[in-house]
């Protein structure tokens, strides 16, 4: 039985042995009225007696409950639910330690930078901007082809934050002409701006200066543009650089976003649009893995498009409701044993575990299975670790071959499983990169990583892992 079944079943047996709680006895509250001296009733570990005050039965001072002792764990016997080891999540909340304190990379820790200019919870105010040109004119309802996207985004949100976010929407049922043609806006971010006939603001202002005549911009914290099918392959729109653009309504500072995925029924349209919404509200992503299939920060085209328990956490979508959180400092030869649900299912229960290395390095575990975002075939099942160093400013590089040596310079790279076996295979990532299996660990496997050892016991609805310090 574990700490928290052993501390219910005592709770239960003080009730029990009280005296009789009357029917007025449900919420007490001292100095209320009661109609029974010498009843008890006991609310919110707090124990009231039913005294006789003057003429009138009342509540006495409610006095609190000793919280019973848990039973002592043996020598050499596993810990069933990991709690006499769990520390307070907050230590487990670990800062930004990179030296370059002015690095222009997103954050990967819980310290808030700059680049968090949209909010993590509440409400988000998104226009999706429909942009078509003369040489390309855009063909049927705009508000109907972007309808299953949005509820797509609107499910996901909801799933991944917890409830915590919601996105509110505005959109439009006809395609706003941009000025001039689409040559004047083929924007290719990975270029030099100078090649084009414009520079990226002032395309931005154009795309601005169309929408502002149907939509009132001064309330719109995102703008998402889309172009017709026909240009598909095109690179249009632009990507917000903290440009503060004109509208009627003010000077405004929208974040927005387009690319060659112009089309709003494109394959995975709307993960796209909650990949670049995680960046602005200040993940870093592309680590753990760049373009590997595991999360929707490392690649929103995955077999997983999920928002990782890292990221999740550091957005305030997960917490010690959720999450374990272990101090490397507190542990021993004897095995520390615990159940972690899958993150890819309902973010309920126990969904990863966060071990506290020091004050720059945390290992975080995940159990992976299929769910509501993730279509994991059997072999892509199993349990990740993965290394979270905040001392590290982040050398993303989308077109490099994936290796153990390239991860160890992201702020996060997925730990390999003790004595890996080459024949394990390759898994299919973005654009087709392979990415080893030795990431994921299988029933009976294990990672090490220093002196802590993670040891997987057994695969089921709940898996079982044990945590030891050799």
């Amino acid at each position: 039985m574990g700490y928290r079944s052993i501390a219910m079943a005592a709770v239960v047996s003080i009730a029990l042995v009280l005296a009789p709680i009357s029917s007025d006895a449900a919420t007490p509250k001292t100095g209320a009225s009661c109609t029974k001296g010498g009843v008890v009733a006991v609310s919110s570990g707090y124990k009231y007696t039913c005294t006789k005050s003057g003429k009138k039965l009342v509540w006495g001072a409610g006095k609190k409950i000793a919280s019973p002792t848990p039973k002592p764990i043996a020598s050499g016997e596993p810990n069933p639910s990991g709690s006499a080891l769990e520390s307070p999540f907050s230590v487990c909340e670990l800062q930004d330690t990179r030296k370059v304190n002015g690095s222009p990379n997103l954050a990967s820790s819980f310290t808030v930078n700059s680049s968090r200019v949209l909010p993590t919870t509440g409400e988000i105010n998104i226009a999706i901007l429909p942009f078509d040109f003369s040489d390309y004119p855009g063909d049927g309802d705009p508000s109907t082809l972007t309808a299953a996207a949005i509820e797509k985004a609107n499910d996901w949100i909801k799933a991944q934050s917890n409830g915590r976010l919601k996105y509110n929407w505005q959109t439009t049922n006809k395609w706003l002409r941009l000025a001039k043609p689409s040559k004047f806006y083929n924007f290719d971010e990975h270029k030099d701006p100078s090649t084009y006939a414009q520079t990226e603001q002032a395309m931005a202002q154009q795309y601005m200066d169309a929408a502002d005549k149907t939509f009132d911009l001064s309330k719109i914290q995102v703008a998402i543009f889309i172009f017709p099918k026909s240009t598909d392959g095109i690179p249009l729109g632009g990507y917000s650089h903290g440009y503060t653009l004109n509208s009627s309504h003010g000077p405004i500072k929208p974040v927005y976003f387009g690319g060659e995925f112009n089309f709003p029924t494109s394959m995975g349209m709307s993960d796209i649009w909650m990949h670049e919404i995680g960046h602005f509200q200040g993940v870093a992503g592309h680590a753990p893995g760049n373009g590997s299939p595991w999360h929707i920060m490392a690649n929103q085209f995955g077999l997983a498009r999920v928002m990782d328990a890292w990221d999740s956490a550091i957005l305030g979508w997960l917490d010690g409701a959720n999450l374990y959180c272990f101090d490397k400092a507190k542990f021993t030869s004897t095995a520390t044993t615990i159940q972690l649900d899958s993150i890819d299912g309902p973010r309920t229960g126990k969904i990863a575990a966060f071990i506290k290395v020091n004050n720059s390095q945390e290992i975080v575990i995940e159990s992976r299975k299929p769910g509501a975002y993730s279509n994991l075939p059997k072999q892509a099942q199993g349990l990740l670790a993965y290394l979270v160093d905040t001392s590290v400013t982040n050398q993303r590089c989308d077109s490099c071959e994936p290796s153990l040596a390239l991860d160890k310079k992201q702020f996060a790279y997925y730990l390999r499983v003790d004595n890996q076996s080459p024949s394990r295979g390759m898994l299919q990532g973005f654009y087709g990169t392979p990415f080893d299996l030795n990431e994921l660990a299988n029933e009976g496997e294990s990672f090490t990583y220093g002196d802590i050892h993670i040891k997987y016991v057994k695969f089921g609805t709940s898996d079982q892992l044990e945590l030891t310090r050799q």
